[in-house]
């Protein structure tokens, strides 16, 4: 008899994904591409593992890793993956951005108006959402990309392309 060992030709990635807060984030999209090829997983949400993930059976070589999850800002970041080794990679994801004011009239809430997103490119062709005024006048725009400029303005009716005022805001 001959004794012998193989060697593992792949490796795992496995980290632990974190908000910019600190807390484990399940449900995390994780990727990871060479150009040629993808392997794809998710972060944990069962209580013992939140936002735990492990990627098997990858080929040795440099990949994109991307985290991506709704409500959070993507991230990526470069993974060398080794055969027979396990590379931890821990990722952090910011929450996006987000715009919010408030529409008045001689300094009196406006409720029911009528707010219009866009890209500052797109201004005026394509609305990117929209959304009506609380009682106090209050809107919200979330999960916005940042760094990008946007354009806020005010319709003057539903259905209308009637605007009324527009202002430019970073984010």
């Amino acid at each position: 008899g001959v004794d012998a060992a193989l060697a593992a030709n792949t490796g795992v990635v496995a980290g632990d994904i974190r908000d910019d807060a600190g807390v484990e984030l399940g449900s995390v999209r994780v990727s990871l591409t060479n150009g040629e090829a993808v392997f794809t997983g998710y972060s944990s949400d069962t209580t013992d593992e939140v936002g735990r993930f492990r990627i098997d059976r990858i080929p040795p070589g440099t990949y994109t890793a991307t985290f991506s999850r709704t409500g959070s800002a993507t991230s990526a970041l470069l993974v060398t993956i080794a055969s027979g080794l396990v590379t931890e990679q821990d990722a952090v994801l910011a929450p996006q951005a987000s715009i919010s004011g408030q529409i008045l009239d001689d300094g009196v809430a406006r409720p029911g108006s009528v707010v219009r997103l866009f890209k500052i490119e797109e201004f005026d062709t394509t609305v990117l959402a929209e959304v009506t005024t609380g009682v106090n006048g209050r809107y919200t725009f979330t999960g916005l990309e940042a760094p990008q400029d946007y354009v806020v303005a005010v319709a003057l009716s539903p259905g209308s392309s009637t605007l009324i005022a527009s202002e430019i805001v970073s984010g």
